[in-house]
C-alpha cells in the first residue's frame, strides 16, 4: 500500500510539473507575441501617395488666330505732367442771391399812463390833548431829597382804542425810582390813537419824561 500511494503521489507531481511548463511556454509565447507586435508599429513605413501631374496641351493654330486670343501689350504711352495734363475744372459756388430781410422794429405799446396811488396819510398817536387829561408822573419824594432828576425815554405801545399796551424802557434816567415813576404813570394815560388811511391803529412810539428838580416835570 505504501508503494503504491508513493507511485500515485509521483504521478501527480509529474502531472503537476507538465501543466506548469506548459503555462510558462504559453506565456512566453504571449509575450513575444506582444513585442512582435508592437515592433511592426514602430517600423512600419508610411507610404505617401505620389504626385499627381497635370499636363496642359495646346493645339497647334494659325498665327493671326493666336494673335487674335493673345493680342500684343500696347506700349505705355507717357505724357507730361504740366503740359498734356487736363486743366482741373474749378467748381466755385454761385452765390445765392438772398433777398434782405428786414426786421420790422416792433417797438413797445407805451405803457397806460397809470395815476399814481393817493398816499396813505399815518399819523402818530397823541397824549398832550387838552381833553386827554393825562396826568404827570410824581416825582418821588425820596428822590427829590436825594437830588435826583434825569430823562427817561418809554416805549409805548399805544392800542387802537387809545390804551396804552405794553410799556417798555428804551433809555433810562440813570435811576430806577425815577424810571418806575414814569412807567406807572404813563401805563393809565389815555392817547389818541395813530391811523392809518383814517382806520386807528396799533402803534409803538417814544414818550420822553424829564424828571428836574428846577423845572416842573413833563
Amino acid at each position: 500500500m505504501n508503494s503504491f500511494a508513493m507511485m500515485q503521489m509521483q504521478a501527480v507531481r509529474q502531472d503537476n510539473t507538465w501543466m506548469t511548463r506548459a503555462y510558462a511556454v504559453l506565456i512566453a509565447l504571449v509575450f513575444h507575441a506582444l513585442a512582435y507586435i508592437v515592433w511592426m508599429q514602430q517600423n512600419s513605413t508610411v507610404i505617401e501617395p505620389s504626385p499627381v501631374l497635370s499636363l496642359s496641351v495646346e493645339m497647334a493654330m494659325p498665327r493671326q488666330q493666336l494673335e487674335h486670343l493673345h493680342p500684343a501689350p500696347q506700349p505705355i504711352q507717357k505724357y507730361d505732367s504740366v503740359q498734356n495734363a487736363e486743366p482741373e475744372t474749378a467748381v466755385t459756388q454761385s452765390p445765392v442771391a438772398t433777398a434782405p430781410v428786414e426786421q420790422a422794429a416792433t417797438k413797445p405799446a407805451p405803457a397806460k399812463s397809470e395815476a399814481p396811488p393817493a398816499p396813505v396819510t399815518v399819523t402818530d398817536p397823541e397824549y398832550k390833548a387838552s381833553y386827554l387829561k393825562n396826568a404827570p408822573p410824581t416825582y418821588p419824594l425820596a428822590a427829590r431829597r436825594m437830588g435826583m432828576q434825569g430823562k427817561v425815554l418809554l416805549h409805548v405801545e399805544v392800542l387802537a382804542n387809545g390804551a396804552s399796551g405794553r410799556v417798555e424802557v428804551s433809555t433810562s434816567s440813570g435811576y430806577a425810582m425815577l424810571d418806575n415813576a414814569a412807567m406807572n404813570a404813563v401805563k393809565s394815560w389815555r392817547f389818541a390813537p395813530a391811523t392809518r388811511a383814517g382806520q386807528a391803529v396799533d402803534k409803538w412810539f417814544i414818550i420822553p419824561v424829564q424828571f428836574s428838580l428846577t423845572e416842573s416835570p413833563a
